[in-house]
This record gives structure tokens, sequence and C-alpha cells, in this order.
């Protein structure tokens, strides 16, 4: 289960894939109302997002979506 900043950013290392980018990410499964590592086998529902060493990133990026969505 994805539940903690330092078990997230340990797997965001050792992931079945790389996901390019300045933020630390990994592949998600969502079973039930859980997130959870995708392993190898499965195919990954959603992208995990780790704040790391630009602790705005994540709202930056909203912001810059929804900018973009009203243009």
């Amino acid at each position: 289960k994805i539940d903690s900043e330092d078990y997230l950013h340990d797997l965001s290392l050792r992931s079945r894939a790389s996901i390019s980018g300045m933020q630390p990410k990994l592949f998600a499964v969502k079973k039930a109302a859980n997130f959870y590592a995708a392993n190898y086998e499965e195919p990954s529902t959603h992208i995990a997002k780790l704040a790391g060493a630009y602790p705005l990133i994540i709202e930056n990026e909203f912001l810059t979506m929804k900018a973009t969505e009203i243009l």
C-alpha cells in the first residue's frame, strides 16, 4: 500500500520503468480504495508523483494545467 513519503521515494527508485521529469514518480495501481506500486507484470492505472526536491512542484503543475485548460 502506498502510504508514506519514504516508501514512495524508495519505490520510485526501484520502479520497473523510468518516468522522465523533475519529480520522482512511479507507476501505481488502484485496488479498492488504496493505491499500490504496479509490479512488472501488471498495467498501471495511475502515476504517483512525489514532491521531492521541489516542494511546490505539484501545485505548480496543477496551476499550469488549469491555465492551459483556460487557453
